[in-house]
């Protein structure tokens, strides 16, 4: 009995446990595909909230919305690409992508927000065929992280970045298990 408690304690110490804060701003480590979809979908929820709260009239005025982004809409969209670009990071980390090509694609939207703010870009009803191209590029960006981030698997076993995600989940429901019957074990003698 004394021997699956050091089991189980061993199993959760090289188990590590992410914060919401490590989550949301931490740049380091590995999610897998459901902590991806569980952080981006609040940050989703968060951003159409404070777009809203930041510049109702843009939601029910064509007039008003073709007048892009107010100040306030752009800080938000600016605070929310910190921790978008935290998550999409962990989750590259887990796919083995190089951290660089998360942050490139973090550049390539903060581009975006700069000029959409001051609408240099999709400000026309009729775009030219560089913004046409540009914000194409961008859509085409987002579909590809949300397809590789949130449908393919990660590197199995552990990479350059950290353990697998998805054997801590194992292990961490191996200890509990292994914990379990210990107690059960115990209370049956």
């Amino acid at each position: 009995m004394k021997a699956i408690n050091r089991i189980a304690t061993r199993l959760n110490r090289t188990t590590e446990v992410m914060t919401w804060m490590h989550l949301f701003f931490g740049f380091e480590g590995r999610i897998g595909r459901q902590q991806w979809w569980l952080a981006m979908l609040p940050l989703l929820l968060v951003s159409l909230c404070a777009s809203f709260l930041a510049n109702p009239m843009s939601w029910f005025s064509d007039l008003v919305a073709q007048r892009g982004p107010n100040l306030a809409e752009t800080l938000f969209s600016l605070a929310l690409l910190i921790p978008e670009t935290a998550v999409t990071v962990k989750r590259f980390n887990d796919r083995n992508w190089p951290q660089g090509l998360a942050y490139g694609y973090a550049t390539v939207f903060l581009l975006y927000i700069i000029l959409d703010h001051y609408r240099l870009v999709l400000a026309s009803q009729i775009p030219s065929i560089v913004e046409f191209g540009f914000a194409s590029s961008v859509a085409a960006i987002m579909l590809v992280i949300i397809f590789d981030n949130g449908f393919l698997r990660g590197t199995a076993g552990a990479n350059r970045y950290g353990p697998d995600p998805l054997a801590c989940d194992r292990g961490k429901a191996i200890g509990n298990s292994l914990r379990e019957s210990a107690y059960r074990t115990h209370d049956d003698a």
